[in-house]
């Protein structure tokens, strides 16, 4: 197997947990995780997008510069992109106990169900 072909199935993985993450965002009511994660899917789509569109479309990913990949595998790579953001965000939250990367909610804050008090 090439490095090349163990990147693409890391980033395959990465987006199956990504996806896995947002069914239990969604069930747990958790709204700003999950929207958060779709704006980084598209976000990821997007930036592999222009990247296919411009000059360094000439990268080569899986044998095959992007600029040269159908509309499928081009969106594919940028929901990999995302998700792989996503997974490197939640490992640098996770190793980050002193809140020296604490960003504020992209959106608004899920309200807490009926009979919960708020925590701050």
């Amino acid at each position: 197997m090439e490095i090349v072909d163990a990147f693409g199935l890391a980033g395959a993985a990465f987006l199956v947990k990504k996806i896995i993450d947002w069914f239990r965002q969604l069930r747990g009511g958790e709204v700003n995780a999950a929207a958060t994660q779709v704006v980084a899917w598209l976000a990821g789509v997007g930036i592999f997008w222009l990247l296919a569109a411009s000059d360094l479309g000439n990268i080569v990913v899986a044998g095959m510069k992007i600029e040269d990949l159908n509309w499928a595998a081009t969106t594919f790579g940028g929901l990999i992109l995302g998700s792989t953001a996503s997974v490197v965000t939640d490992s640098h939250k996770a190793k980050d106990d002193t809140q020296t990367a604490a960003l504020p909610a992209l959106f608004e804050p899920t309200p807490k169900p009926v009979g919960q008090t708020p925590t701050n």
